[in-house]
């Protein structure tokens, strides 16, 4: 049985060491300081648009039997929802290459003629789709100005407009979370010490605080499967270690602690921004990645300071 805990426990730590390597979603959304929004559509249009995680995309949601053609920088057709539901991408428009990145890093090939006739490529169903619209967001590392928006769109044969607005948004002081980190590792490290029960009952509720946040991460457009995948091995090993003592229940709540932590290492950009991508309050996101961060420390630290301490000595015999 114990041999059995000790494959899970590799197991658990090769899969979230390994995890933050693969390549994750293209261009998904990040915490940043400028927030975009839509301000206004023609009055009765047949769509609901909004800005996606903080100013990173443009969605727009069009009811079934209206056909909506939404143009390009060059105010050529770059992406079609038919009337049933099908949304397609002009290869045509350069905004179908430019748009795949935040940083519209390409312009495709130099043979494309946006003025010809569009070659439409399906890109999604059921009349939603979003993408990096680079009229909506700030594309420069200085701070952003106020700016107002506007994207051109066809709606059954009748030209429209949907209009918005971007501006700044001030930072937040990220050294309060991080002391909340430094505090939850030394509390969480103090009990666990000899107890590896405690710090993978910590690290579970590590976990758990999280989900509702990766559930939020997990809607965004382009998102990743892999910071869920992190949370999901965390409370796994965390279960098993509850489950198992000695020196084998102490190395799952270690490698329940790596795969937290490096979830929470992975976003810890949530400290210092004021927008971010999540739909969860400001204040549960962070907390959630300052309970990670310090719940890892504490349970992996108590761990080792389990295995290394030098063992006690055995009290003398009477004489």
């Amino acid at each position: 049985m114990a041999r059995r805990w000790w494959a899970v426990g590799v197991a658990v730590a090769l899969a979230a060491l390994l995890a933050p390597a693969r390549p994750a979603a293209a261009d998904a959304a990040r915490p940043g300081n400028v927030e975009s929004t839509v301000t206004s559509v023609p009055a009765g249009a047949p769509f609901h648009a909004r800005v996606r995680g903080g100013d990173s995309f443009l969605e727009l949601q069009v009811d079934r039997g209206h056909e909506v053609i939404v143009a390009d920088y060059e105010g050529f057709p770059y992406v079609r929802y038919a009337a049933d539901g099908v949304v397609s991408e002009n290869q045509q428009s350069k905004a179908s290459y430019q748009n795949k990145t935040r940083a519209a890093s390409s312009e495709g090939p130099q043979a494309l003629n946006p003025g010809g006739p569009p070659e439409w490529k399906q890109v999604a169903t059921g009349g939603v789709y979003a993408w990096h619209d680079h009229r909506i967001h700030w594309m420069s590392p200085t701070r952003a100005p106020e700016q107002a928006w506007e994207v051109d769109l066809t709606v059954d044969g009748q030209p429209m407009k949907m209009a918005g607005r971007y501006g700044p948004v001030d930072a937040p002081s990220a050294l309060p979370w991080w002391l909340v980190v430094l505090v939850v590792a030394g509390a969480v490290g103090w009990f666990a010490r000899r107890r590896h029960a405690v710090g993978a009952a910590a690290v579970l509720v590590g976990a758990v605080v999280a989900v509702p946040v990766v559930v939020s991460l997990v809607r965004l457009p382009q998102s990743s499967w892999l910071l869920g995948a992190l949370i999901v091995a965390a409370a796994v090993a965390a279960i098993a270690a509850l489950a198992v003592r000695g020196p084998t229940g102490a190395a799952l709540a270690a490698g329940a602690g790596v795969a937290l932590g490096l979830w929470g290492l992975r976003r810890t950009d949530v400290f210092g921004h004021g927008i971010l991508v999540t739909s969860v309050p400001t204040w549960v996101d962070r907390l959630s990645v300052a309970l990670a961060l310090g719940t890892a420390v504490g349970a992996i630290g108590a761990t080792v300071w389990a295995f290394t301490r030098p063992p006690t000595a055995a009290p003398a015999p009477a004489a």
